[in-house]
């Protein structure tokens, strides 16, 4: 038993090293360019040993999207559970950018990656999206009742904060140092804060 254990944990430590190599290898230089061999030697593991883990590339990277749409998902919800103000909007962006930063590669292989493979994208992305906008529509249904927020469709809302918390996945400014990178969140939270909760237009 215990043998059988260990033997486990070695597996996924070894599955680990594959999926954080193809995480990296497919968001740097692409699904098609990347080789298994090129696989096998950043993972630190034979090709042979690659293939009795994992069928075939393809099967890599659908791991990979579940881990990465996992991590998303994962993180929307510990978010929305330390939220304790329904309008404490900034701080869940600002929370959101650092996700970005946090888990770079698996959102450029999630998002980069599915309009080449739309057999993934049924499998994996829609289920995952379907569950991002339960979890946003529960919290702003929340905010609703509470009389935080107006009285619109939840489901609405939450289509449309999904849309905004995956386009923030596109934020990169490589004109900014990484020490500015901190503030530029602030700002950036802020902004779309107001916006979400003010409007845009200039009220007479």
């Amino acid at each position: 038993m215990l043998l059988s254990q260990l033997k486990l944990t070695s597996d996924q430590k070894i599955e680990h090293r594959i999926l954080t190599a193809a995480e990296h290898l497919f968001a740097v230089q692409g699904y098609e360019r990347t080789t298994t061999k090129q696989l096998a030697e950043l993972s630190k593991v034979a090709e042979g040993t690659l293939f009795r883990h994992f069928e075939s590339k393809k099967t890599i990277l659908a791991a990979v999207m579940s881990r990465g749409w996992d991590a998303l998902l994962d993180d929307l919800i510990e978010t929305l559970c330390e939220v304790s103000d329904c309008q404490d909007m900034v701080g869940l962006l600002r929370h959101r950018l650092q996700d970005v930063h946090r888990h770079a590669d698996l959102i450029k292989v999630c998002l980069l990656q599915t309009p080449f493979h739309p057999e993934l994208c049924e499998a994996i992305q829609q289920k995952r999206l379907k569950q991002m906008l339960d979890v946003l529509e529960a919290y702003i249904q929340t905010g609703i009742d509470r009389g935080c927020y107006r009285p619109l469709k939840a489901a609405n809302v939450a289509q449309v904060l999904l849309v905004i918390f995956l386009g923030m996945s596109w934020f990169d400014n490589p004109l900014l140092n990484a020490q500015d990178i901190p503030q530029a969140e602030i700002q950036i939270s802020e902004t779309l804060a107001d916006i979400l909760m003010n409007g845009l237009l200039l009220h007479s």
